[in-house]
């Protein structure tokens, strides 16, 4: 799901990962939860439902410096 990072308030517990994907024509880094518990806390702050979109649509090949 795309999100702005300042409606994330655990943002800082989520990683940064290598992958990147563009929808628009804007590009997005994708994040991802590094624990179960910060993984339960993206689930319950957006849903377990399968919302927004499969990302592997929108997958770029893009070498992204972390």
């Amino acid at each position: 799901m795309i999100f702005n990072k300042n409606d994330i308030p655990f943002f800082n517990e989520l990683e940064k990962t290598n992958r990147v994907i563009r929808k628009d024509n804007i590009e997005y880094n994708l994040y991802s939860a590094p624990t179960w518990e910060v993984a339960q806390k993206v689930d319950a702050l957006m849903g377990n439902d399968d919302l927004g979109f499969d990302i592997d649509d929108y997958a770029i090949d893009k070498d992204v410096k972390i």
